[in-house]
């Protein structure tokens, strides 16, 4: 499953790329599409089979939303 999640700021996007690249999530930022946020400019996109393990490992850091990528759409996620 493709996931794409948006932050209030780079620095949030930075240290959440940091802390999956160090459990060995491989996650990409990338520039956010306009039709999601227009709040930060980026963006992590990462390939995973268990959103909860995600979760787990990013438990403290902060994220504005999660959307699961459908071709070119995107479903949000409802976190809570």
């Amino acid at each position: 499953m493709q996931l794409l999640v948006t932050f209030k700021n780079r620095f949030d996007a930075t240290i959440f790329s940091r802390a999956l690249n160090k459990e060995a999530i491989q996650c990409l930022l990338m520039p956010t599409p306009r039709k999601l946020s227009a709040s930060c400019g980026v963006c992590a996109i990462l390939d995973v089979d268990d959103l909860d393990v995600v979760l787990q490992r990013t438990g403290s850091l902060e994220f504005q939303a999660v959307y699961k990528v459908r071709d070119d759409d995107y479903d949000l996620l409802d976190l809570k």
